[in-house]
């Protein structure tokens, strides 16, 4: 559309016309094509407003054609899900051989040598390297191979030998390891991917936030691996070096440093799955976080609630005491934030042979609610003492007196998830409750639980939307801000979620005749600018004359105070005010233009560009996207090529967290800080985005810079504290 066209709709509504010129913009036209290589700067929010639904660039109407024409349609890309290569698995006959402390210190010192061999020849391991660094268990259980003063001369002699062998900062973290840097057997390990592959889990991102040297992704089915993509981290330095060797090559992201230091994005992941750390102490939790001091155990639960998305799942092998302390606020906490879906007391041998240690552990699944609000039943808040007569009940008792046994609640009343027997054991410390298990069948004992769980509770995000769990939508042409409705009815859709409108009858039918106009008029407008054929334009005044007609004869002129009100929740109710001209002084309205005649200048299509930009614009200003078959056609070139040279130039980038391509100002724009996080945790196929992300980061304020009120929310109340304290003292 040009200028001269322009004035000659000058004697229509403005309010029209700056509507219709408005949604021209978008599309670039009434401007030479190589004046507006700018794309334009358009939020997410600001984006969809534009857009009106029912005549966006990609939604599709059918036009009448001449007999003698032929409209061929191309055939639509098949939608494929990306199948990975996926790594060998961890065999048990690994560990065939591996028990007594001097065969792990001899494993761990054979797998660090191939480790530094690989890093010097800057290689991949082979099938039998492979196996020597799975036999890798860490240093926990070995104490004695730190000590150079100890009075075994044997031992003595291995600590100075290790101490040679590692630098200074990795010897300090393997020591530091000692306590809880125990192993998972590759039964339980095993046994776990087959409970969350039983709730529903096929696969998808997942997080292993203590991976050790990668057990639980050794073990991964081979199905769930081929369509996951895998964040790790690792505090050992040695250890994430190991996982990284081991993995790394296939596409598995590996961090090293404490979980607390990682940054990950909020509500990203589906699975998160480990044997976490536990002890009594707590990490070094710097972010203002209701879980910062959580002791570590418990602090992995809620940093994995806070990054894993709804509906997502928690598997985690955690110390006993999760369940069973006395104080309940830590299960407070994620009873708000996630449903308990099982637990499983583990015998406490269970990680004697590969771990040298007996603990008392439980396998702890979470699931965090689709909507938000977690189930009523807290059956698993409080910890009693169990009751003698328990079939799970294996204290000492006598006619007068018997131990007291303390336990969580969800296994008192549950206690078939228990394998084994509670009763007071020592730990060295003195006496707690451990778990005794008399049995030799541990696997057994555990698809037994397996076969217990629910089926099917947990869904992807795609099987969500099919079965109609999740009410979020994208925000797209189709779904855009406002009202619209659906079988039938009125729904209000704002941001990403559509929720059934509730009003009185006679609002809602106002709404729904309102929207049916909107949907009219945004039609004719598209059609206005596909096509210059006049005589089809007579059909779509018809529609929207008739539309209109029928619901003023009904509620009366759309500018009227009930109709106004009804609509304001909707952002076009300026265009459908503009439909009208409305005489303030006899309150009565005439029809626009649009009503009778062409507003709008067909539009012609580009057929060809010389470069890669160019043809990138066309396609945002055709389509309001990146259209990769678009791109391709204006260039005589694969539209994957075509991205692939774009990608190069810095005109585009891949989003790791939606998949889709996006322009430069699109991606480098908004929370840059949210997208630098999830292109960290990507993998290497994003390092470009880290890159491009990195440069836009706007600078931190330093500290005389920040303002702080008393009363801002954001500032601990410990500070308040301690402020007064001093002030007042």
């Amino acid at each position: 559309m040009d200028w001269h066209m322009a004035c000659s709709c000058a004697q229509s509504s403005t309010a029209v016309l700056l509507t219709q010129l408005g949604y021209l913009a978008q599309l670039g036209l009434g401007v030479p094509f190589f004046q507006r290589r700018r794309t334009m700067k358009l939020s997410k929010l600001a984006n969809a407003v534009m857009w009106l639904p029912g005549f966006g660039p990609e939604d599709q109407i059918t036009l009448p054609v001449a007999k003698e024409a032929q409209i061929i349609e191309f055939p639509k890309a098949a939608v494929h899900e990306v199948v990975k290569a996926a790594w060998p698995r961890l065999d048990a006959s690994v560990f065939a051989s591996l028990s007594g402390d001097v065969t792990k210190f001899d494993a761990n010192l054979a797998a660090i040598g191939i480790l530094r061999k690989l890093d010097e020849e800057k290689r991949q391991p082979t099938a039998e390297e492979r196996s020597m660094l799975n036999r890798y268990t860490g240093w926990g259980g070995l104490p004695q191979a730190f000590n150079s003063e100890q009075s075994d001369d044997v031992w003595r002699s291995r600590a100075d030998r290790l101490k040679a062998l590692l630098s200074t900062g990795e010897h300090q973290l393997a020591e530091g390891s000692t306590p809880n840097a125990h192993y998972t057997s590759l039964e339980v390990i095993k046994a776990m991917w087959e409970m969350v592959r039983r709730l529903g889990f096929k696969g998808g991102r997942i997080l292993e936030p203590a991976a050790g040297v990668g057990y639980f992704i050794g073990a991964m089915p081979k199905e769930i691996a081929e369509m996951s993509t895998v964040t790790a981290i690792e505090l050992d330095a040695l250890s994430a070096r190991i996982t990284k060797a081991l993995y790394g090559e296939y596409g598995v992201d590996v961090h090293q440093a404490g979980a607390e230091h990682v940054p990950l994005p909020p509500e990203y992941f589906d699975l998160a799955i480990s044997n976490v750390p536990f002890g009594n102490y707590k990490v070094a939790e710097l972010r203002n976080v209701p879980y910062a001091n959580f002791t570590i155990h418990n602090y992995f639960f809620a940093k994995a609630l806070e990054v894993v998305r709804p509906g997502g799942l928690v598997a985690f092998i955690t110390s006993s005491f999760t369940l069973d302390a006395s104080d309940n606020r830590v299960r407070a906490y994620l009873s708000s934030q996630a449903d308990l879906v099982a637990a499983i007391r583990l015998p406490n041998a269970a990680f004697k042979k590969i771990a040298n240690t007996e603990v008392t552990t439980d396998i702890l699944i979470l699931q965090k609610p689709l909507n938000g609000k977690t189930a009523n039943g807290k059956r698993w808040l409080d910890a009693v003492f169990l009751d003698d007569a328990s079939p799970i009940y294996g204290g000492y008792k006598s006619y007068n007196s018997s131990d007291a046994i303390r336990c969580n609640l969800w296994f008192a009343e549950n206690p078939q998830w228990v394998i084994g027997k509670l009763k007071l054991v020592n730990n060295g410390y003195g006496k707690s409750v451990g778990c005794v298990f008399d049995g030799d069948d541990l696997a057994g004992e555990l698809a037994k639980r397996i076969d217990m769980l629910p089926e099917g509770i947990y869904t992807s995000n795609k099987e969500d939307v099919e079965c109609g769990n999740v009410v979020k939508l994208s925000l797209t042409q189709h779904h855009s801000p406002g009202f619209r409705v659906i079988d039938g009815k009125v729904y209000e859709i704002s941001g990403a979620e559509a929720v059934a409108y509730k009003a009185p009858q006679k609002t809602l039918e106002r709404i729904a005749g309102l929207v049916k106009i909107r949907e009219v008029a945004r039609q004719l407008i598209k059609v206005q600018v596909e096509t210059d054929d006049d005589n089809l334009l007579r059909v779509h005044h018809s529609s929207l004359n008739a539309s209109y007609d029928g619901f003023v004869a009904k509620h009366g002129f759309i500018h009227a105070k009930a109709n106004r009100k009804a609509f304001k929740g909707d952002p076009d109710l300026p265009l459908l005010l503009s439909l009208e001209r409305w005489n303030e002084e006899t309150q009565t309205a005439e029809k626009a233009d649009i009503f009778y005649r062409r507003t709008v200048k067909a539009f012609k299509r580009i057929e060809r560009c010389e470069t890669q930009q160019e043809a990138l614009t066309v396609s945002v200003v055709e389509k309001g996207r990146i259209d990769e078959n678009r791109i391709g056609e204006l260039l005589g070139k694969p539209g994957d090529e075509a991205l692939k040279e774009l990608e190069g130039l810095g005109a585009v980038f891949h989003d790791p967290e939606t998949g889709k391509w996006e322009t430069a100002d699109a991606y480098l724009s908004g929370n840059v800080r949210y997208k630098l996080t999830v292109a960290r945790v990507a993998g290497e196929r994003f390092a470009g985005n880290v890159k491009a992300l990195e440069a836009v980061i706007p600078t931190d304020l330093a500290p005389h810079e920040i303002g702080a009120r008393i009363g801002s929310t954001w500032i601990p109340t410990q500070y308040y504290e301690q402020f007064l304290n001093e002030l007042l003292a």
